[in-house]
């Protein structure tokens, strides 16, 4: 499977995913809408790396989680095997 090509930003925020928020259990990131954080997670989502998976505090927060697809990059990504 090859993987899809994302700048060092994203890979940056995929990795924060990957360890979780303060609120969140590890794979799983919340962000407020409109913000840059929301911008990075879109992009990641349509390379697949993400999933929207819900909504919070009055649908002013989206919750997303890494995709296998996302821990796979993260892994080949780490030992250089792109």
């Amino acid at each position: 499977m090859s993987h899809t090509e994302i700048d060092q930003e994203l890979r940056d925020m995929l990795q924060l995913v990957q360890t979780g928020d303060r609120w969140n259990k590890p794979g799983t990131w919340c962000c407020a809408f409109k913000t840059e954080t929301n911008r990075k997670l879109m992009q990641l989502q349509a390379a697949g790396l993400v999933e929207l998976i819900g909504y919070g505090n009055a649908n002013t927060y989206q919750l997303y989680h890494i995709t296998d697809a996302g821990r796979q990059y993260l892994e080949s990504s780490q030992t250089g095997d792109q």
